[in-house]
């Protein structure tokens, strides 16, 4: 009987270990194209609006940590594109570089929320959808390599 009660005590021991075991929080997933919709609310539209329209930007998260920006030149023609590599801290933390050494302006604060990427940094809160670049966008798009190149507008992040 001793034996049976041993047995039991043990099958419930392993039976907890195994549900009550820790999972692994996962880092929030940002790979993809998306599209800045907002800044602190304001529609991206409406802001910075020149003779071609307000700001329009895409960026571009991979697998590989690499990262592209196209912002939309003043000429509404062509696009600046920006690339380099981004880093995920604390699972919600997203910092950066460019691909001449320069770091990001801030570090975001990141989320995922159905088809939406929020990023919080630096006092403005961004809103971003999930879209596929346009092959127009790519096309166009001039690579800056120094992100204090002169004649092109500074990197949005």
């Amino acid at each position: 009987m001793k034996q049976i009660m041993r047995l039991s005590i043990l099958a419930v021991c392993a039976v907890m270990l195994v549900c009550c075991k820790k999972t692994k929080e996962q880092p929030v997933d940002i790979v993809g194209d998306w599209k800045l919709e907002s800044i602190n609310g304001v529609p991206a539209s409406s802001l910075a609006t020149d003779e071609t329209g307000g700001l329009d930007i895409y960026v571009s998260f991979a697998e590989d940590n690499t990262f592209e920006i196209f912002q939309r030149l003043h000429d509404g023609k062509s696009y600046c594109r920006y690339s380099g590599t981004y880093t995920i801290v604390n699972l919600t933390t997203v910092t950066g570089k460019y691909s001449d050494g320069n770091s990001w302006g801030a570090e975001y604060t990141v989320s995922v929320d159905n088809g939406s990427l929020v990023m919080t940094g630096g006092g403005d809160e961004c809103i971003y959808t999930s879209v596929s670049i346009p092959e127009d966008v790519r096309a166009s798009s001039l690579e800056v390599k120094s992100s204090s190149e002169a004649g092109v507008p500074a990197p949005f992040l």
